[in-house]
C-alpha cells in the first residue's frame, strides 16, 4: 500500500467508526457530537436573543460550524472506498456512500443550516420564501 493510500485508510478510520483505543477518534467524535449539541443551542439561543451582537456571534458561530460539517462530508466522500470494499471502483463507492442513510443525513443537516442562514444574510424572511413557493 502507497504512503498515500495509508494516509487516505487513517483518515478514514479517524472520521470512520471508531476503534477501540483509538484516542485520536474517540476525540474527533467527540469534537463533532460537541458541535451539533452547540450548533442545536445556537439556533435555539437565536430565538430569544435580541441584542444584535450577540446575534452577530451566533451567526458567524453557525458559519464555522456549516464549514466544518462541510468539510467532514467531503473527507468521507473522499475515502468512502474503504467504508465500502466490495464496490469495483471508486464511482461506485462514490454512489453507494452518496444513497446511505448516513450521507442523506449529514446531507439534510448542511442543506437545512444553508436554508436557515442565506435568507438571513439577504434580510428574507424565511415565511415569506414559504408562502412564496406555494
Amino acid at each position: 500500500m502507497t504512503r498515500y493510500k495509508k494516509f487516505k485508510k487513517r483518515i478514514y478510520e479517524l472520521f470512520g467508526t471508531t476503534k477501540k483505543g483509538d484516542i485520536l477518534s474517540i476525540i474527533i467524535d467527540i469534537l463533532f457530537a460537541t458541535l451539533i449539541i452547540a450548533s442545536c443551542l445556537c439556533v435555539i439561543l437565536e430565538l430569544f436573543v435580541t441584542d444584535p451582537s450577540i446575534v452577530n456571534l451566533l451567526v458567524k458561530f453557525e458559519y464555522i460550524t456549516i464549514a466544518i460539517f462541510i468539510f467532514e462530508y467531503l473527507v468521507k466522500l473522499w475515502v468512502c472506498e474503504f467504508e465500502y470494499p466490495e464496490c469495483k471502483n471508486k464511482r461506485e463507492a462514490i454512489k453507494e456512500y452518496i444513497t446511505s442513510l448516513d450521507s442523506i443525513i449529514d446531507l439534510v443537516s448542511i442543506i437545512s443550516i444553508l436554508f436557515n442562514q442565506i435568507p438571513k444574510e439577504y434580510g428574507i424572511s424565511c415565511s415569506k420564501l414559504v408562502i412564496a413557493s406555494s
